[in-house]
């Protein structure tokens, strides 16, 4: 499910940061130093991270998701409406829309990462390996693979549209690349934002579902008997791992030991 999370999410900024000022300069018909200056606004960054750390502390990483998620796809609304209707206030629009994006994109940057550390933990309960560095080595190839990935798939789709490639300044785009490009910024990124939705709905790691798993994972690792955990825990780390507490083998030692 992080996987999930991280793969599609990530996916869907490189397709944006691929084509956007293509489409601030082709579609919309702005300079670049119009693109410019809406990507200064990343700015708001600092405040975001420090808020949504804040936030970790008091929600859960899935409403965190959700929320940062859900400014994004806003965002791709305004993307669509901007580029149908040409607005006369089309700055007004842009900068609002470019503020949702950037505050759910370091969101986005955030929570993963943020979450991560707790994950091998969950590995640990059902195997009894400390095995994070492997985890961080498959989250750091995720990263690579949606990077190089998601700019074929863009410039792959431009190519098809028959966008023109150019080193003498903007030329001209037929229709067919204009249309693409619309579609690359508002259709696929706003796509792969619901598919990051849908699997950040399944995520149901918090501080305050980690804090009872940890504790039972100290209990077992300490020598505890998995017959004595309590019903609440048990469901609690059924729910985070994804597998039966009683189909769980390591910790059977324990049992064993305590009859020695």
């Amino acid at each position: 499910t992080h996987m999930g999370i991280y793969l599609s999410s990530y996916f869907a900024t490189i397709l944006f940061s691929t084509v956007f000022v293509y489409f601030i300069v082709f579609v919309l018909g702005k300079t670049t130093s119009v693109s410019g200056f809406l990507q200064s606004l990343s700015i708001i960054s600092v405040p975001v991270t420090i808020l949504a750390g804040f936030a970790v502390m008091k929600i859960s990483y899935r409403q965190i998701y959700l929320f940062g998620y859900s400014l994004i796809l806003f965002s791709t609304f305004i993307w669509a409406f901007v580029a149908l209707d040409r607005p006369s206030n089309m700055m007004i629009w842009l900068i609002v829309g470019m503020i949702f994006y950037e505050i759910g994109l370091y969101i986005l940057y955030f929570a993963p990462w943020n979450v991560f550390p707790f994950i091998p933990d969950l590995d640990t309960l059902v195997t009894g390996k400390n095995r994070s560095g492997l985890f961080a080595s498959v989250m750091t190839f995720i990263n690579q693979i949606s990077q190089g990935l998601a700019a074929v798939v863009a410039g792959y789709l431009l190519d098809w549209a028959g966008f023109r490639q150019s080193t003498g300044g903007a030329v001209a785009q037929p229709q067919s690349a204009l249309n693409m490009i619309t579609l690359i910024i508002t259709v696929g990124v706003g796509g792969m934002i619901l598919l990051a939705m849908f699997f950040a709905s399944r995520f149901h790691l918090s501080k305050k579902t980690f804090k009872i798993f940890a504790t039972e994972l100290t209990r077992l690792q300490e020598g505890g008997s998995m017959k004595d955990v309590d019903p609440k825990t048990k469901s609690i780390c059924e729910d985070l791992t994804g597998v039966k507490y009683d189909s769980i083998t390591y910790w059977r030692k324990n049992d064993f030991a305590e009859k020695q």
